[in-house]
């Protein structure tokens, strides 16, 4: 099952070159076994060069392979909001179950949005190590290297290095 994740955005309609093609490799990696290679996988690079089209094709070629999957794609910026509309609603339970539970695979775009959102970033942290812990696939993009983003919480900084 998809949670935004558009279906013309496959690794077949992608073009590879010689900037992407490590991402590329990686990316394929990732969609061909989910949760065994590069657990998660962040791929950085200047706007424009296809990281959106690329983490979208993962989804897409994750589903292919098994449609029972459950594939969420959001932007940092919508599940900023979207946890803002379930604290102000009291359905924090619902979104943590969406992100934590019900994911097979999350993908997140423009991680970099989050700076400076203190209690998305410690929810956010909360839901990576619960996904990582149990073994899912997380893929995060963003526009710069992750010690590059500006107020961004140490132990989430730690981990996105880290990959």
């Amino acid at each position: 099952r998809r949670f935004n994740l558009p279906a013309d955005k496959t690794f077949e309609t992608y073009i590879v070159g010689s900037c992407n093609q490590f991402a590329h490799a990686a990316a394929l990696a990732v969609a061909d076994f989910p949760g065994q290679n590069y657990k998660p996988l962040f791929i950085f690079g200047s706007t424009g060069l296809g990281k959106t089209h690329l983490v979208q094709g993962i989804g897409n070629r994750i589903l292919q392979q098994n449609a029972a999957s459950r594939i969420v794609y959001t932007t940092a910026e919508d599940f900023v909001n979207e946890m803002i509309r379930a604290l102000r609603f009291k359905r924090m339970e619902e979104f943590r179950a969406r992100y934590r539970q019900q994911a097979h695979c999350l993908i997140i775009d423009d991680i970099q949005f989050l700076s400076g959102k203190d209690r998305s970033q410690a929810e956010f942290f909360h839901t990576f190590e619960s996904l990582k812990n149990s073994g899912r696939q997380i893929i995060l993009t963003a526009d710069v290297l992750p010690r590059e983003i500006d107020k961004l919480e140490p132990r989430l900084r730690t981990r996105f290095d880290a990959l």
